[in-house]
């Protein structure tokens, strides 16, 4: 009699490989279940005789990556002579044997088992065909789709404080949760110090910046893409400061104030004070710049530019603040300018308001403001004295590229690098006598009373206040090279290209450096005060 086996049998064997347990082999064994105390599941063919007809049957099998997937164990049976067994894109055993892929026979009550690698990718099938005599099965494992995190944030109310934890969650798709993998990191250290989703913060990591990196992991076990962000909540980015109090903004965008309590209280406007960008200070009030462009104003009760309630509806798409003494004066995003604080010293624009267009930048001194135009015009306001009328200078005010304040004057500098100055005439507004020097300008710095201009060629020209530093003649032979110039209330200090220092002015400011003069060398960059200077060197030491 020829062998066969009915289509009711192959289903049922086909049932038995897919919709029964599949197991999951680590490494690879071959032992399958066969040493299961429980009886084999039998394949009995109600119709062993008679001809018929099967169409192939497809079935879908997940598996992780790059892993072996062994069948349950099946019995054969209701075949009265041996049939041809082969596989496509697996392996079979029969009695518990070794697992092959090469075509051979199998007979009644003999035992099948299948063993099926899985592919090395995410989102990837293979098709796996079975064929007993002349029936075939066929399905496909697939690999399932790639864990992925799509971001890493910390919880809200989470911070990092001393003895607290720090708590982060995240975004993802296809992933087992409970499975990700955590790596946190402390500055200074490539240590791990917790794989959790928390981070318990001593007090020596407060101020640090503390890294984390998360791994998608999905239920198979199997990595994902990693993701990290870097957390420094309570580092600082910047520290402004009134007469009399500091203003520090953190990273987190929220902001400490200390000093004087009359400029340094912002209880009033404290649960404003989140998203900050940035912060400027007058002589006695802050005014802080969020993320949606909105102000948050505090400082001395008073007409200083600490309330900005009367403009309040206009403080709206704000791009940029500039303080002068008492006042300020912000630029919206759509070029038009905003102002507050003491009148006569800037608060009011009112009588320019219709120039106030297309504005670019504003620069102050103490007591006016000066906006450049998009077309390099300039508008003033503020006391006249000081700079706020520049009517006697309004036709060279073209095509100004930047604008430099002392206390009581302003100088400009022009696309063709030529400098107009105006204001007071004793804190630098009157050049005249070095005129023919102002060509060629790059760029210009300021104490009170006097201007010190570097030419494209390292030179530098001063002029203003003699004791000021308008006056630079006793060390006009050392002024060559030079890169970049600093101020303070009353005195200049240079770098040179070679990384030398050269400074003059109000001595008890910081305008003689001779004593020093053998260790400011290599000197990258130099921070002033309102009467000294501080030089950091090229390896990071400092003098002052």
């Amino acid at each position: 009699m020829k062998p066969c086996i009915s289509t009711t049998a192959f289903k049922k064997l086909l049932a038995c490989f897919l919709a029964s347990s599949l197991l999951v082999a680590c490494g690879g064994s071959e032992g399958g279940n066969e040493n299961s105390k429980d009886p084999l599941p039998r394949i009995q063919d109600d119709n062993v005789s008679g001809t018929f007809s099967f169409s192939p049957m497809t079935k879908s099998v997940q598996g992780a990556l790059n892993s072996i997937i062994v069948s349950d164990i099946i019995t054969i049976t209701g075949i009265d002579n041996p049939i041809v067994v082969a596989i496509s894109g697996g392996e079979y055993s029969i009695d518990g044997g070794e697992y092959t892929s090469n075509a051979g026979t199998i007979s009644n009550e003999q035992t099948l088992q299948l063993r099926i690698q899985t592919p090395i990718n995410f989102s990837e099938s293979k098709i796996v065909s079975v064929t007993l005599d002349s029936l075939t099965i066929s399905f496909s494992v697939r690999t399932p789709e790639a864990p992925y995190i799509s971001s890493l944030y910390f919880l809200p109310g989470s911070e990092i404080q001393e003895g607290e934890n720090f708590i982060v969650s995240i975004d993802c798709s296809y992933c087992e949760p409970a499975k990700t993998r955590y790596e946190w990191k402390v500055e200074g250290s490539d240590q791990v110090v917790s794989t959790e989703d928390y981070y318990h913060v001593p007090a020596g990591h407060v101020l640090k910046e503390i890294s984390v990196t998360a791994t998608a992991v999905n239920a198979e076990g199997d990595e994902g893409n990693s993701i990290t962000e870097n957390f420094a909540l309570n580092r600082v980015t910047e520290i402004v400061g009134t007469s009399g109090a500091f203003a520090a903004l953190k990273l987190d965008g929220t902001v400490v104030t200390w000093g004087e309590n009359s400029s340094a209280d912002n209880l009033a406007v404290a649960s404003q004070l989140t998203e900050v960008i940035s912060i400027v200070a007058n002589d006695v009030a802050f005014a802080a710049l969020k993320a949606d462009g909105s102000v948050v104003t505090w400082g001395n009760e008073g007409n200083n530019g600490s309330d900005s309630s009367s403009v309040a509806d206009r403080l709206a798409g704000v791009q940029s603040i500039t303080a002068a003494k008492e006042a300020f004066a912000a630029i919206k995003d759509d070029g038009t300018v905003v102002t507050w604080g003491y009148s006569q010293w800037g608060g009011d624009s009112g009588l320019v308001a219709d120039q106030l267009t297309s504005v670019q930048s504003i620069a102050a001194n103490d007591y006016a403001f000066a906006a450049i135009k998009s077309d390099g015009s300039v508008v003033t306001w503020g006391a006249n004295t000081e700079g706020g009328d520049s009517s006697s200078v309004i036709d060279q005010l073209t095509q100004v590229q930047s604008i430099t304040g002392s206390q009581r004057s302003f100088s400009a500098i022009k696309a063709d690098g030529s400098v107009v100055t105006w204001g007071r005439s004793t804190y630098g507004a009157d050049s005249s006598s070095v005129e023919d020097q102002l060509v060629s300008i790059q760029s210009i710095t300021a104490t009170s009373s006097a201007f010190a201009a570097i030419k494209t060629d390292g030179s530098v020209v001063t002029w203003g206040s003699a004791s000021y530093g308008g006056d630079s003649r006793q060390v006009a032979n050392q002024l060559v090279n030079v890169q970049s110039i600093s101020a303070n209330y009353g005195a200049f200090s240079a770098i040179t290209s070679d990384g030398y220092v050269v400074t003059w002015g109000v001595p008890s400011y910081g305008g003689d450096s001779d004593e020093i003069a053998d260790q400011l060398t290599q000197v990258q960059t130099i921070k002033a005060t309102n009467s000294a200077f501080a030089a950091i060197k090229a390896d990071g030491s400092r003098n002052n």
